[in-house]
This record gives C-alpha cells, structure tokens and sequence, in this order.
C-alpha cells in the first residue's frame, strides 16, 4: 500500500546529496584558481626574462633623456643663427654634436649624412653685379675676354663639352649668340619660369664690337675728345648686353644676386689699378691735346 507523500521526509534524503555537491564545487574552484595562479607566475617570469635579454642594462627600466635647460638652449640658438662664410664652416657645422645627450638603446642605428656643398659646381660664370660693373668699367672692358672664357670653361667641365674654351673667348663675336641661347636656356630650366630671350643682348654686343673696330679706324686723325665720347659709348652698350646674359646665368645657377662671388680678390684689385692707371693717361691725353700740349 502507498504511503502518502512526507515533504520533510524528502528533504532529509536530500541534505547528503547537496553537501556532497557543494564539496565537489569548491574543491574545482580552488584547482582553477591555482592554476590561474600559475600562468600568471609563469607570464611574469617570461617577461621578465624578456626584457632583461633586449636591455642591455637588465631589468633596469629605461628613462627618456632629460631635455635642455635654458643656458643649452640659448647656445644651441646662437650657433644656428651664425652665417656660414665658407663651404668649410657649413660642413663643420652640419656635423657637430654639442651636447651629449644619453642614447635611447632601443632606436634603431643611424646612418651618417653627408651634408651637402654649400656652393655646387656651376655650369656658368656666377658674379654680383657690383663686381661685374667695377672690373668692366676699370678694365676698359677688356674683362670681357675673360668673362667669356670663364663661362665657356665652366660649360665645357659641366657638360663634358668638346670645344675650346680660349678661341671662343677671342672670337667672341662669333660664339655670344650660342652661350647666350645656353644661358637662357638653362636658366628658365632651373627657375621653372619664362625668361626673355637674350638674342637682342648678343646682337648688340656683336654690332657694338664690330662697330666700335670700325669707328676706331675712322677716326685716328680726328680730335682726341671724340675717343671719349666713342669709348664710352660702346663700353655702355657692351656692358648692358653683357649684364643681361650675366643676369640670366646668375638664375641658372640659383644664386641670383651673384652673393657667392662678391667680393673682389687680390688679382682684381691687380687689374684695377693697371685699369685706373690707363684711364688716368687716356684722360691725360685729352686734356693735353685740348690744352694745346699735344
């Protein structure tokens, strides 16, 4: 016969089943947190390991240099504020260190840059204006001969060129419409602009020189004062076409104002004074035979 269902009966079977339950609970629990524990131990110890094989200064950990103090800062700006007077001292600058700053371990090995020349190897004849204008006027433009060799020198070097720089410095007449075509050329090249031609500036110097040969042999027995008048004014002429290809070589060889060569050098001042020398006799001359000396 069936026994009628007894609740409290029931929970008492029960109470055993439920504490061996929760004992078998937490003992997994406390096999998982050991094992927890140690992959975390292990971890550790790996980068432990890691780090002190990459620093070369063991586990000792790695601090970013200190920055300048003020009194490095001000000196730092003192010397690049400095000009450089030479190719020479823009090298030595490029590649001091002045401080010595402690070296990240962890950067990669730099390679050492070479600066570049401050004053690159031209192709054309670079000059200031207010040196152009001095050696013209004291030489009586016979700094024209070497004005032409010097440009056809540095063409020829540059361009690996096979002509003769000399001759076509003496026969210039022949040859200016040709560097000045090259001048003009290379300068709105290198200035990514348009440039005026130079054909007229070439022309008028060869009809000038041509000019000034034949007027001289017209007028060997006219008065003295009429040389001044012609000397002058062909000096004039030849200096401003000269100066307008002088102008555009300038561009080409990205020194526009002619800064890198300025200043005149001891064999200059040489041909100045032979120049003023022979300025002083031709002035002489004129006022002797104005005078009635001559």
């Amino acid at each position: 016969m069936n026994q009628p269902f007894d609740p409290n009966q029931y929970k008492e079977n029960q109470q055993p089943n439920h504490q061996v339950n929760n004992q078998a609970s937490n003992q997994f629990n406390n096999q998982f947190d050991n094992r927890a524990n140690d992959d975390f131990d292990l971890q550790a110890e790996f980068d432990s390991q890691t780090n002190s094989q990459a620093s070369p200064q063991g586990n000792q950990q790695f601090t970013q240099p200190p920055p300048f103090n003020p009194q490095q800062q001000n000196q730092y700006q003192q010397q690049n504020q400095q000009p450089y007077q030479n190719q020479q001292q823009y090298q030595n600058h490029n590649q001091q260190q002045p401080y010595n700053q402690p070296q990240d371990p962890y950067a990669p090995p730099e390679s050492q840059i070479v600066p570049p020349p401050l004053f690159a190897d031209n192709q054309f004849y670079v000059v200031s204006k207010k040196k152009f204008t001095i050696l013209t006027i004291a030489t009586f433009g016979t700094y024209n001969l070497y004005w032409f060799w010097k440009h056809w020198e540095l063409w020829k070097i540059r361009n690996h060129a096979d002509i003769w720089p000399i001759p076509r410095a003496i026969f210039a007449i022949f040859f200016t419409h040709k560097l000045f075509s090259n001048i003009n050329e290379e300068a709105e090249r290198s200035s990514g602009n348009y440039m005026p031609s130079l054909a007229t500036p070439a022309t008028i110097f060869v009809v000038s020189t041509i000019a000034y040969r034949i007027v001289e042999k017209l007028t060997e027995t006219t008065p003295i004062i009429w040389d001044v008048f012609i000397v002058i004014g062909f000096l004039a002429l030849d200096y401003w076409a000269l100066w307008q290809g002088q102008e555009q070589a300038n561009i080409a060889c990205n020194d526009p104002d002619g800064e890198s060569n300025d200043n005149l050098t001891g064999l200059n001042y040489v041909f100045i004074v032979l120049g003023v020398i022979l300025w002083l006799l031709f002035f002489f001359g004129v006022v002797a035979e104005v005078a009635g000396f001559a």
